[in-house]
């Protein structure tokens, strides 16, 4: 079986995963989940952005206090949600190749979970290529490397909703 970074270097790998984030771009309501995250006061913390400039930007932000520790916190526009949705799935990928090559990717599956996104990079085995794409399936990125993004909303027991 190839590894992931084989999959990334072989001809037309890397073209195939800039075109699935586009996919995955194109397909995702980036407009739902900012609506969500507004009307739930859902923020990210500020970190060095300055809440003044966030303010004139029309951004909703919440001040530091003992429910937003460090700056405080702001609700993202789409943009911004965009911005972070690609940069996660990015992760997932630079940090399953890293587990790679520590040798820490057996299952050959990895995730990175942040901002309410949860993305899941997984290496489709041989057997299961094959009965979904037939015999004669060709074994590159396309039909060997699964990539799924989510927004997920929790409440406070952990459990999905």
């Amino acid at each position: 079986m190839k590894t992931l970074k084989e999959y990334l270097e072989a001809p037309g790998g890397r073209k195939q995963f800039e075109a699935d984030i586009d996919d995955i771009m194109e397909l995702f309501d980036f407009e739902k989940i900012a609506r969500v995250m507004d009307f739930l006061n859902w923020g990210w913390r500020i970190g060095e952005k300055d809440m003044d400039t966030l303010l004139a930007q029309g951004y909703k932000v919440f001040p530091a206090d003992e429910d937003y520790p460090g700056n405080g916190l702001y609700v993202p526009k789409v943009k911004d949600i965009t911005i972070m949705a690609r940069k996660i799935i990015t992760d997932t990928v630079e940090s399953a190749l890293e587990a790679e090559e520590r040798g820490e990717f057996e299952e050959r599956r990895y995730f990175v979970d942040s901002a309410g996104f949860y993305c899941e990079l997984e290496i489709v085995d041989d057997e299961i290529r094959k009965r979904a794409w037939g015999d004669d399936a060709p074994d590159d990125f396309e039909h060997s490397v699964d990539i799924v993004l989510r927004f997920v909303l929790e409440d406070n027991l952990g459990k999905f909703v």
